[in-house]
């Protein structure tokens, strides 16, 4: 609560934030898309699933307020395949779909026998502190028998 008082005071006082001022932003898995056909996929209560073979999606996370110069994205997962697992990658751009992490982003995966709960975490540094960077975590491999995304967060 004293955060957002802080929002709405300093600007009428004609003060900026911070740049150590963070707002993190969980985004649904209703975010999530299919990457090609989509008929396997369904969203539910508990997030984005995928009923059929390993497939592809991504997931955007919207912002509408700068989150710092280095940010921590995760995505939460559920894999309940013994077969395939999960390889998902971050991705930071900036308002003309250009690369904005400075910092080397690299895959992660859960292994192909791995049954169960799983968080991907990546801290990603970006140039300055600007609200027009787009956030996304994008999946090359979302396993399939009723394999779920919960949610992607930035913060």
């Amino acid at each position: 609560m004293k955060t957002s008082a802080a929002l709405l005071v300093l600007p009428a006082l004609g003060l900026g934030l911070l740049s150590g001022d963070v707002q993190a932003v969980t985004a649904s898995a209703a975010f999530c898309k299919a990457i090609g056909p989509s008929s396997a996929f369904q969203y539910s209560a508990m997030g984005f699933a995928n009923l059929g073979v390993d497939s592809s999606s991504t997931c955007v996370i919207p912002t509408d307020a700068a989150l710092g110069t280095t940010v921590t994205m995760e995505l939460r997962v559920f894999d309940n395949s013994s077969s395939a697992g999960f390889n998902c990658f971050a991705a930071v751009n900036n308002e003309v779909g250009n690369n904005a992490a400075s910092s080397p982003i690299t895959w992660q995966s859960t292994t192909d026998v791995f049954v169960g709960s799983q968080t991907f975490t990546w801290t990603v540094t970006v140039p300055g502190n600007v609200s027009s960077n787009i956030y996304a975590i994008y999946c090359g491999t979302i396993p399939g028998n009723f394999s779920v995304i919960y949610s992607a967060k930035a913060q």
